[in-house]
């Protein structure tokens, strides 16, 4: 029954690690495309 309610809480909280992660990733490769342009 616990399992239920917290899988989709799981889910939710390992999307939003994985969505920050490919912010950090976007900014940082943006950062590095500034510096060689």
């Amino acid at each position: 029954f616990f399992y239920k309610l917290f899988l989709p809480y799981y889910q939710g909280k390992v999307e939003e690690r994985t969505y920050k992660n490919r912010l950090s990733t976007i900014k940082k490769t943006f950062l590095i495309s500034l510096k060689w342009s």
